[in-house]
């Protein structure tokens, strides 16, 4: 199995969506599972970039993008398909071109209805689409108050895609993994961020103060802490041990 999750974090004064994800691919033989490397990359830096029609050609590299930014990928499941719709991913996102010359901008809806069509073009064709497992999240802004978190996810019986989004709070977390047993155990860290979102909200309401500031700079890094020491925790701990595939996830 693999876990991601990524959380809306506030720690140190920065507001920022936040990503962790283990690095294990292993693959399950006779029943037996088999390690083949515990440094496999699961999150990724996806390149967005908007040109003119006019700005593109065939013979030169595409010049002068009139937007740019960068959004997050992580995923679970199967390391070959995974990294193969990866690729056409930062291909495609990186060439975007509206259809007539107003400079539009991407939003999350766009680039995650991409995401899914390529996903779900490259499963129905796969050979063995049918056996594979295939989730992932993909995370950025809109603009800076507008954090999304989106979820894509393989039907394995009709290699059609679901996809989700959501707003997240700082009390919020998204994850793509081994489904029930992963849930339950992240579980206890989103109630642990909403605990600790109360308090800040407690905090936040109280007249202002030196001490006040200093308590909820405090606790919004608490809050990042203990998200990321529960996962971390998890894929440590021995229903991890086969975390990851080559084969199956």
């Amino acid at each position: 199995m693999t876990i991601v999750a990524c959380w809306l974090d506030k720690s140190f004064g920065v507001t920022s969506l936040s990503a962790l994800a283990d690095a294990r691919a292993s693959e399950e033989i006779s029943g037996k599972w088999y390690t083949h490397s515990d440094n496999t990359i699961k999150l990724f830096a996806i390149e967005v970039r908007c040109f003119q029609l006019d700005s593109l050609s065939a013979v030169r590299a595409h010049i002068d993008p009139y937007f740019e930014t960068t959004i997050g990928l992580g995923f679970a499941g199967h390391c070959f398909e995974a990294l193969t719709i990866i690729a056409h991913l930062q291909r495609a996102m990186g060439v975007l071109c509206p259809t007539d010359r107003l400079a539009v901008l991407p939003e999350h809806d766009g680039l995650l209805n991409l995401a899914a069509v390529i996903a779900e073009r490259y499963m129905r064709d796969h050979a063995y689409g049918s056996i594979r497992s295939f989730e992932m999240l993909l995370f950025g802004w809109d603009g800076p108050d507008l954090p999304w978190i989106g979820k894509i996810v393989l039907n394995k019986k009709d290699r059609k895609i679901t996809k989700t989004i959501e707003e997240p709070t700082p009390s919020s977390l998204v994850t793509v993994g081994d489904g029930a047993t992963a849930s339950r155990s992240l579980s206890v860290a989103a109630r642990v961020r909403s605990k600790i979102a109360r308090r800040l909200r407690f905090v936040a309401s109280a007249p202002p103060s030196d001490k006040n500031a200093f308590s909820e700079a405090i606790l919004a890094i608490e809050a990042s802490r203990r998200i990321a020491e529960v996962v971390g925790n998890l894929i440590e701990n021995q229903f991890v041990q086969t975390v990851g595939a080559s084969g199956r996830s």
